[in-house]
């Protein structure tokens, strides 16, 4: 189990609001944002270096082992400020907590041996390729480096060979950008399972109102 200590809580709360991926994908949920607000608890003083009580943290992986150090998977929480199950569904607590009664955020994150938490995606956006797991967010963070693409969206397909094959919609600048020039240039920075085997261009992104990516409309596009 993670004890964080004000110091901690309040360094990542600002490291990661103060990030280009939290600001642009708002990938960190709200209960996340919450909770860190809450390790703080009024003392802002990075000088202070005190435990906090009550709060825990853990990352788990399906069969609810508790991981190490920079291994990615389920955000797992459990305090007094985290709720004890959602109205009228008590029946189905557990697809919501595990069995020592942690909360399991949906968010896949990862911790250092600092003690700092990075939250690397959502989830049910979690695509599976090739018995791999491989994280939208890595591969839209990639494919916006190149000199010719806006931005970029990234799901997974079904497919009965890979599981999921891994297709982009690409925002360009570039008309004469093509597919193969893409995939080219994910082949030269990315390990082979994480390279797109689908292009699409597309002129713009769904999102939402705060500018998140909204993968179940790209799922619905052809």
């Amino acid at each position: 189990l993670f004890f964080f200590t004000q110091t901690r809580a309040s360094a990542m709360l600002r490291s990661l609001v103060g990030s280009e991926m939290c600001i642009r994908d708002r990938y960190l949920s709200d209960l996340i944002v919450s909770i860190l607000e809450a390790l703080i608890a009024g003392n802002t003083d990075t000088t202070q270096v005190e435990i906090i009580e009550q709060t825990e943290i853990k990352i788990i992986d399906n069969d609810e082992n508790i991981l190490g150090c920079n291994q990615a998977s389920e955000l797992c929480v459990r305090g007094p400020q985290v709720m004890s199950g959602y109205w009228k569904i008590s029946n189905e607590k557990s697809k919501y907590f595990t069995d020592d009664g942690f909360f399991m955020t949906g968010d896949i994150a990862t911790m250092n041996d600092e003690g700092y938490l990075k939250i690397v995606d959502r989830k049910k956006d979690m695509i599976i390729s090739s018995g791999y797991n491989v994280y939208p967010n890595e591969l839209e963070d990639y494919l916006a480096t190149h000199p010719d693409i806006l931005e970029a969206g990234v799901i997974g397909v079904d497919d009965k060979n890979r599981g999921e094959y891994i297709k982009a919609f690409v925002v360009t600048k570039n008309e004469s950008l093509s597919s193969s020039d893409i995939i080219a240039f994910c082949k030269n920075g990315l390990t082979e399972y994480k390279v797109p085997k689908r292009i699409v261009f597309i002129k713009e992104l769904p999102k939402t109102n705060v500018g998140k990516i909204l993968r179940r409309e790209l799922r619905e596009l052809d």
